[in-house]
């Protein structure tokens, strides 16, 4: 009976046994069925392993991307941080149908220094408000390398919060990377999931930067308004604090020139930066007369303005004046470049003397109109004569480039930036004059 038993119990097992095993086989023969049918969707057309190869290739880009990222962050942080001192602490606003960004300076902006009063309206920075133009100029200079990086339309905006001495910028949108643009199964959803990928390019980066210093600053200046607001002369009155110290920043009123009238430009240093703001007891309503002759001397001879106005800025010295501090016309090159555009009188002779207008001519000073009877000592003569030889340095470069030397790497107005400077080797005159930023300017 014990052995009838056992008998039994051993065929029930091997029964459970057989049947676990036919469920588990027609289990597997189900999901290597439908992955093979799926395999075969994305695998349609490819060779064996072409398709694994892309999905990596795709991982790859965007683990490139994200190192790319990563390395933008330190350098738009740094730069970030020079930038704000020259905006006096004021950032930008992004517009997403121009996908650009706007420099925003709430009381104006005069000869490329922001405003903290402009009459009676005072926009005196502090830590808070230093802190949300920081944010804005680093995610303006991060979206500039995103663009560089060759993403067609991208922009990243990203919170940002300082904890222990540490920016952290997380990223609002991922970056999407995918290889399956060209497939002929596009439309499939198991195609475009097999070939996306997606990164985020948060990051955190030390800060090397005392955003208390806008705070020393404001109360600097609001010092210099209490003591001189209502007397006769604005600026010779701020002229007393020049050479002060103010929380370690050493103040030049001025900037290099002696400052009298209604508007005092201020630039205060230390090892590192270059804050520079302005002070104005007279409203300031539009821009200086030196961008208002740019602006003018540009649209009549189809010059970029945003071109014009960055070879007077790089020409200036970077203050968009055509005076030196004594009142005379900034001189360069040994006294042959004179004024804000640096015109060269030992190059363009004619130019050097009053020029007698005469229609047609191709020389830069006797066929500009303005010029007629003036030298380009004369602000508008000088202007009207740049925008002559940019002009002459643009038809060139269409009609008759230089093929030697430095001027045939170029073309378009790049060419005429080169033709500007002139045609000699090993310069950098074009990166430099492209990378100036003139929307603080713009703004005013």
């Amino acid at each position: 009976m014990e052995r009838l038993i056992n008998s039994k119990k051993g065929m029930q097992t091997s029964f459970i046994v057989v049947v676990v095993l036919v469920l588990g086989l027609s289990s597997l023969a189900y999901i290597f069925g439908d992955q093979s049918w799926k395999f075969s969707k994305i695998s349609h057309g490819f060779r064996v392993g072409e398709r694994q190869v892309q999905l990596f290739n795709t991982y790859a880009e965007g683990e490139e991307f994200l190192f790319y990222a990563d390395e933008s962050a330190k350098i738009s942080v740094r730069k970030a941080e020079e930038e704000l001192a020259l905006n006096g602490g004021n950032g930008y606003v992004y517009s997403p149908p121009a996908n650009s960004n706007r420099f925003s300076s709430p009381c104006r902006s005069y000869e490329g220094f922001p405003l903290w009063k402009n009459a009676d309206k005072e926009c005196f920075p502090s830590k808070d408000t230093a802190l949300k133009g920081f944010e804005s100029t680093i995610t303006k200079e991060l979206n500039e390398y995103y663009s560089a990086y060759g993403i067609k339309g991208l922009h990243v905006g990203y919170d940002y919060k300082i904890e222990g001495g540490d920016l952290i910028g997380i990223a609002d949108s991922p970056v999407l990377f995918k290889k399956n643009v060209n497939d002929p199964q596009a439309g499939n959803m198991i195609v475009k999931d097999a070939y996306s990928y997606s990164v985020t390019p948060s990051f955190r980066q030390k800060v090397g930067y005392s955003l208390d210093d806008y705070n020393v600053l404001s109360e600097f200046a609001r010092s210099i308004v209490d003591k001189c607001s209502g007397s006769q002369d604005f600026g010779s009155c701020a002229e007393s604090f020049n050479g002060m110290d103010a929380g370690g920043l050493s103040i030049d009123i001025g900037c290099g020139r002696k400052q009298n009238g209604n508007i005092v430009k201020i630039c205060a240093r230390n090892s590192m930066f270059e804050y520079r703001f302005a002070l104005s007891e007279a409203e300031i309503e539009g821009r200086s007369e030196v961008y208002e002759s740019i602006k003018r001397f540009a649209g009549e001879y189809n010059v970029p303005l945003d071109i014009a106005l960055k070879v007077a800025m790089h020409e200036s010295g970077g203050t968009l004046e055509h005076y030196a501090p004594d009142g005379t016309v900034k001189l360069g090159d040994g006294g042959c470049s004179k004024g804000i555009m640096q015109i060269n009188t030992c190059a363009h002779p004619k130019c050097g003397d009053p020029a007698a207008y005469k229609f047609g001519s191709s020389d830069i000073c006797a066929g500009a109109e303005s010029c007629n009877g003036k030298s380009v000592e004369d602000m508008d003569c000088n202007i009207e004569a740049a925008m002559r030889q940019l002009v002459n340095g643009y038809a060139e470069g269409l009609y008759s480039p230089r093929g030697s030397c430095i001027c045939g790497k170029y073309s378009g107005w790049n060419y005429a930036l080169r033709y500007y400077n002139g045609c000699a080797c090993d310069n950098t005159y074009v990166e430099d004059v492209n990378a100036i930023d003139v929307s603080r300017i713009q703004a005013s």
